[in-house]
């Protein structure tokens, strides 16, 4: 995200294909697409102790993608949060995966006021830590996905 314009900084973003900065401050975002694992092993996907305010994450096909709203603590695979001014916290969870093999996550990441910091990362079988997913996290199908237009 990126902020520019006559929108005071920390509180304007500019989301992926939009054209102009938007009031960020109370802020949810629905992220939704595939792990993809172009060789076998355990994939960690992980959430730094910077996030500010919360970024939760889910996998699977039946939770991920079939129970839209069944989204919840107990079955949420890892949280990273900082609430309430409180200390930061981030998460990780390890997915093993067969070479080749699609996984779907859905992403709910919120700000609750003033500036936001969503990072993610994730560490490949190598050991390679990356923040650019390009070839590791695949869109979704937007036919009969409530959360696309």
């Amino acid at each position: 995200m990126s902020h520019s314009g006559n929108v005071p900084s920390g509180v304007a973003c500019t989301l992926p294909g939009q054209s102009s900065d938007i009031d960020c401050a109370q802020l949810t975002l629905v992220l939704q697409g595939f792990l993809f694992a172009p060789v076998a092993g355990d994939y960690t996907f992980a959430t730094p102790a910077t996030i500010d305010n919360a970024f939760y994450a889910w996998s699977g096909a039946d939770i991920a993608y079939n129970n839209y709203n069944n989204y919840n603590n107990d079955n949420v695979d890892f949280e990273g949060v900082r609430a309430g001014g409180g200390p930061y916290y981030g998460a990780s969870h390890t997915y093993t995966l067969a070479a080749g093999e699609f996984l779907p996550i859905t992403v709910i990441y919120v700000n609750g006021g003033g500036i936001a910091a969503l990072r993610a990362s994730v560490t490949t079988p190598g050991g390679t830590t990356t923040s650019d997913t390009n070839g590791l996290f695949v869109p979704p199908c937007s036919d009969g996905n409530p959360f696309m237009p």
